[in-house]
């Protein structure tokens, strides 16, 4: 699919989706979003992935709520977002 042309897909909130496409490399961003709430105990959003995975930070984007969206790529080893270092 992703070879295709066409429109891009979009995956809310699977973790084992995400999972299985990160393992085989498939992905080309990440996006999260940061909600201002603590909690004391939670799951990965990303499992059985055994190789650590660097990514760039593409964007960040306050909310008026207080939320943050991040947007991220797999690592270039060059940081993309204008100033990074």
């Amino acid at each position: 699919m992703k070879a295709q042309p066409g429109k891009d897909l979009i995956i809310f909130g699977s973790g084992s989706i995400v999972s299985e496409l990160t393992r085989h490399g498939l992905i080309d961003e990440y996006q999260f979003a940061v909600c201002p709430v603590l909690l004391g105990s939670g799951e990965s959003l990303v499992r059985g992935v055994s190789q650590r995975l660097p990514l760039d930070l593409l964007e960040a984007k306050r909310l008026p709520s207080g939320d943050v969206i991040l947007r991220y790529a797999p690592s270039t080893g060059v940081g993309r977002l204008a100033g990074a270092e």
